[in-house]
Formats: C-alpha cells, structure tokens, sequence
C-alpha cells in the first residue's frame, strides 16, 4: 500500500498526472428541464461541454440527482458528440422516497481537462392519473345468460383508444379471475359481454370490478367491487347432457384435412350473420392476467387451432382469402388494433366454471353471436387438455363469433353443443376436434368462395344450411368431373405440410425465423430436418422437433447475398416435405448473438455483440416470448463499438427473439434462442 502511494507521488511530481491546477477549465451547460416529468415516459438530458469555447468531444457526462441525505445518485450516463453536445436518454423512474427532483450534469475531468457540475434543476416526477368506472350491473344473472358490461376509462395525458379493461371475479386472498375483457374507444368508452357462469363455489355470489392494469406511465386503477348472484334457471327441463369430460381426439384420425359430414335426413347447421371485413380478421388473445404462468402453454394451441381451421379452408375453397392475423395482448400491454374477435384465456379455481354441463356452472368456452365487433369469447385454459383440444374449443368459439352456429342432429360433429332446450346431437358423447366438410361448407355460404373479404353473404338469423340444399358448390360437386387418381392425388395434397418464414427478405446476417404447420393428424415421435440449400450446396441442416404438429425454429442467417431455399425433410420417408424461398439482400448494422441456441426454462443468458462501424453511446435490446410479446428491454452502453449484457432466465418454452435498436431507435441486429424443458 505505502508502494502504490509512493509511485503515485512520483507520477504527480513527473507530470504524468495532471492535478486540478495543471488541467485546464471547462464549462458544462444542462439545457432547461421539463417542470415534471411522468413515470415510464423517456426525456432526454442535453446540453455541451466546453472548454475556452472550443468544443470538447467523446467526453463522458453524467446526469446525477443531489440528495442531502445520502450519496447521490447518477441516473443516465452519456458522450459528448463532435459539437461537445450530449443527448443523453432516460426512462423516467420515480424515486422510493423523493417526489422533485435536484438534476445535474457532471463531468469527471481527466489528465487534460477539470470537471464540473451545472447548477441544480429541480423536476418534479409523478405518474399520470385517470380514472375508471362500471357501470351498474345486475343483482343476479342465470347460469348461461348474456351479460352486458359498460363503462369508461379516462386517461389524464394520453386518449385511451385501444386500452384493455378486465371484467374480474375479485377473490380475496386468492388470484383474481378473468371473466371478460374490452377494447376501450377513443372517447374513453367501452362495451362487453359475458355469458353467466359460477365461478364461486361457497355463495355463488360473483364480486365483479373493471380494472385497467396500467401501461407506460399509468398505475393500475380497478372500479369498486359490485356483487352478482348467480344461479341455475329450472325453468328448462333436464335434459340428458354430453359426457361432462372434455373431447377426446379420435382414435387413429384420417390425415385428410375435413372430417367428412354423415348424411343425415334432418342434420344441418344454423347460421347467424356475417361481419364486414376490410382486411383480414384480427384475432386478439388476451390470457387472463392474474393466471398467466398457467394459461400462458395454451397461447399457441389457440392460434394454431384457427390457423389449422384457415389451411382447411385454403384447401378446399382455393382462391380464396382466408388468412386470419394475431395480436396477444399481455398485462400492460394495449391493443396494437381494434380486433374483430377476442378470446379470452381463462383458468378457473372452482373447475365447475369450466365443465361441460351447464347446470354446474360453465362450459369449456363460450361465444355469444350478434353481437358488434370485437366479439368477446373465452376458452378454459386447464390441467389436463390437450393442445389439440384447446385448438379445437378456439376453432368453436372463433366460428360463433364469425356468424356461425351449431351442428344439429349429426353425432361427433365439432360444432355440436348443448342449448337451452338441451343436447343439439343427441347421442353424441364426444366431439370431433377438427372441422368436417358441413361446417366449412357452411363457413363459405356465409363468406362466399373468395373468403373474409367484403362483400360478403346476407344472412337470415338462424338461417339453417345443409350440404345438399345449401350449399351451390360443395367440395363433394366441384371434384365430380375429376379421375380417381386426381382425387387421390387432392386427398395427398389436404393433408401437406405448410412452411413459411417471418419474411421473404433479408440483410445477411440476420436470423430467419421459420414456422411449418401440419393440417392434418401427425404423431410426435416423427423425426424431421430443417434445411437451407443455395441452389448448389446445402448451406445449414438440423434436427427439429414436432409438437402436435407444429415446429417453430429459426437459422442464425448468411453472410452471402442471394436466393435461398429453406426446407422441411421428412426422415422416416426420406423425402421434403415443405419448402419455401427467401432473399439475403445487404447487411446489418451490427451483430449480436446469446452464447447458446438452447436453454433450460430459468437459466442465465448472456448476450453480446458489436456494431460494424465505429459506434459508442446506448443501445436497447429487446427480448420477445414465442407468443410476440415484448419480454424485457435492456439499455446497455455501447463502448469500442462493444456491448454485453446478462439476462434473467426466462421459462415459456418455445423460440425467443433478440433484437438490438441503435439510440435512433432503429433495427441493427437480430438473434433467436429456444427455451426447451429438459
């Protein structure tokens, strides 16, 4: 210790460190800050740096809060530009005790130039406010009975369009349950629907509240609790009901994409409406905010179970333009678009909320038709279902929703259901979890040959259909003048693999994100390859695995522009399956990779990467779930065109994305990683 002293006093007296007589003055300036600033919402600290007014350049600054109490805090740090100006970018944080603020800038000096400080600015930093209210409800509501909620939502800074509003079961001492859920309009308004069910085993008195969880820079805000009791009607007659447990799949389905309808005398569908559809239909998954670690494995089943029910319609109806897009909204999220349909991803404590006989209380989801966009519906998300199952209660609740009703009077159909006057298949002890021939036929006489887009059918409320008396163009009529061989060669093609990639273009480097579907029964045990072929050689391969018949993957990219083929390779069969084209045109800015492609839920990822060209000031990483959703955002400070960072595990499974934004807020680089259960 007394050595070290020693040679730096002999540093002093050689020179070699300048003290702050030697260095020469500088002048720091913090621009004027804002009165007040919001909690969550970013403002930037700017001001120059100087010295004898010459500019000084690539100099550290900090901005920092004074405290008397205690040492004080440095919230942001940055560099000065060529200029001697620095921008320096801050996420509005509120203090655990503090409410103003004592800003200041300070440079450290160094061997040639002093430091200093710039007066205190005092900025108050509060969150935004608003309010929310519920309208009155009903006393009670019989168990199956429509129930309509209204309120508003008042957002002090901001307009609150396309905010979600929960309608909750408020269970003290126990995690909430989500009953509904609402897209809040421009003028703060919102409308839902919910179909009464028993979620509270003692009492069956239901305490219901509209809460807003907050996002950006406001705080959670629920209206006061208002009570419901909910009973059972007996003013139908007990009718003998469905086997209570969910559907089982079939035993050894047929791959070919419909179920084929049995022909039956008095079997039909009924119809309901058609929606105008300017664009594609927006499906919004909202999973129940207070269960989310337990509806959240049900996410993907839901969105694959209807894009599984648009291949079908793909297929059999070509031409048409089926296509359905997704939008999961997550607690503090809002919606990205006024959906068309909402499903609700809901799990129960009491189950009996989510059974399949209506007198206990609920069914394993529920949709109500006539209503105006978004159409609210739920599906239990609960221990024990299958994904193939999940799929198929979204398909039956997507299709409510859309205008379609129940099958009638044909056994194992998957739109049979039970109604107040009792089973609408009687006999039936199980449903199909795929779409037969009548309910897509039934889907095209309401939307026409050329899918969701306007216009569309006019239809008679509860308008009944039949594939004979209904239908002007069944898929049995249009195949008729075509040879076996032909029809054999369609029933090979129904039950193909779809491959698609997250684009159709991109810069080298970049990480190509690749999704197949399989339309029709697949066991998991298959052993599949994914492949990347440039025409010449085979540029990358690996095993993927199959989970109920979907994969989800991704290639970490290539350096060489040009046109690439990306396949599916069936090894039992030995054959490709799927394959698609993509373009590598330029290049990114930067690069960034994690520092393994697979992980165990809960383990420590470490992230690191550099810019291309010369670059130093902050960067944001984002993480996204398999779902989409934004799982963390990280600032790091990019030093010699450098920069790492370590994460908190995550444990969704599934294929997480890794994107770096440069200070502009602009797309430099992206990466991929797989969360797998061991």
């Amino acid at each position: 210790m007394k050595f070290a002293v020693a040679v730096f006093i002999l540093a002093l007296a050689s020179g070699m460190i300048a003290t702050n007589a030697d260095a020469t003055s500088t002048v720091l300036v913090l621009n004027q800050l804002p009165d007040v600033a919001y909690v969550g919402e970013t403002i930037y600290f700017t001001g120059t740096l100087s010295s004898g007014g010459t500019p000084l350049a690539y100099k550290t600054i900090q901005i920092c809060e004074d405290d008397p109490l205690w040492p004080d805090d440095c919230i942001a740090v940055g560099t000065t530009d060529q200029t001697g100006t620095y921008y320096i970018r801050w996420v509005v944080e509120e203090g655990t005790v503090e409410v103003d603020f004592d800003i200041y800038a300070e440079f450290d000096g160094d061997r040639t130039y002093s430091s200093d400080q710039t007066p205190r600015q005092t900025m108050s930093v509060v969150r935004s406010s608003g309010s929310i209210t519920l309208d009155p409800i009903p006393e009670s509501a019989a168990i199956g009975e429509m129930v309509t909620f209204t309120g508003t939502l008042h957002l002090d800074r901001h307009s609150p369009e396309g905010a979600i509003v929960y309608i909750k079961d408020e269970d003290t001492g126990s995690r909430d349950e989500l009953l509904t859920s609402a897209y809040v309009n421009a003028d703060g308004s919102f409308t839902t629907y919910w179909i009464a069910e028993d979620t509270d085993y003692f009492d069956n008195t239901i305490d219901i509240q509209a809460v807003f969880e907050g996002y950006g820079v406001y705080n959670r805000m629920a209206t006061p609790i208002q009570g419901m009791y909910v009973y059972v009607d007996t003013t139908f007659p007990d009718p003998t009901y469905p086997d209570p447990t969910p559907p089982a799949p079939e035993p050894e389905p047929d791959p070919t994409l419909p179920v084929p309808t049995p022909p039956s005398s008095d079997g039909y569908m009924e119809l309901y409406y058609s929606l105008d559809f300017d664009k594609a239909p927006l499906v919004a998954i909202v999973p129940s905010p207070d269960s989310y670690e337990n509806v959240k494995k049900h996410i993907v089943p839901v969105r694959e179970g209807i894009l599984g029910l648009t291949s079908m319609l793909e297929r059999q109806y070509p031409g048409g333009a089926w296509d359905v897009n997704f939008d999961v909204v997550m607690k503090g999220d809002k919606f990205g678009t006024k959906p068309d349909v909402i499903v609700n991803l809901v799990t129960r404590e009491d189950k009996s909320g989510c059974d399949w006989d209506r007198f206990s209380g609920g069914t394993l989801g529920w949709a109500n038709v006539s209503l105006p966009k978004p159409v609210p519906t739920t599906v239990c998300s609960l221990d024990g279902l299958t994904n193939s199952e999940i799929g198929a209660t979204a398909v039956h609740e997507f299709v409510h929703a859309i205008g379609l009703g129940h099958t009638f009077n044909i056994p194992g159909d998957m739109l049979c259901s039970v109604e107040e006057d009792g089973p609408t298949c009687p006999g039936s002890s199980s449903e199909s979890t795929r779409a037969s021939e009548l309910n897509l036929a039934a889907l095209v006489k309401i939307y026409g040959t050329d899918g969701f887009q306007n216009p569309n059918n006019d239809i008679t409320n509860k308008e009944r259909f039949t594939l004979n008396g209904g239908q002007t163009e069944s898929p049995q009529q249009r195949d008729t003048s075509r040879s076996e061989n032909t029809q054999n060669s369609i029933q090979m093609e129904q039950s193909a693999w779809t491959i698609y990639t997250d684009s159709d273009q991109y810069k080298a480097g970049e990480v190509i994100l690749v999704d197949a579907f399989y339309d029709g029964y697949l066991s998991d045990d298959k052993s599949f390859t994914m492949y990347m072929f440039d025409g010449v050689n085979l540029v990358d391969r690996f095993s993927v695995s199959v989970d109920d018949g979907y994969i989800s993957d991704f290639f970490y990219g290539v350096d060489s522009p040009g046109v690439y083929h990306v396949g599916l390779y069936d090894d039992d069969i030995e054959d490709v399956v799927a394959q698609t084209t993509i373009d590598v045109v330029g290049y990114d800015d930067a690069v960034i990779y994690t520092d393994a492609s697979y992980y165990s839920p809960g383990e420590e990822i470490y992230i690191e990467g550099f810019y291309l060209e010369y670059y130093e000031g902050f960067s944001s990483i984002e993480i996204t779930y398999p779902t989409g959703e934004s799982a963390e955002w990280i600032d790091v400070y990019v030093t010699d065109d450098y920069f790492d960072a370590y994460v908190d595990g995550l444990y969704l499974p599934g294929r997480y994305v890794v994107l770096l934004f440069d200070e502009w807020d602009d797309l430099a680089a992206s990466t991929a990683f797989m969360v797998i259960d061991p």
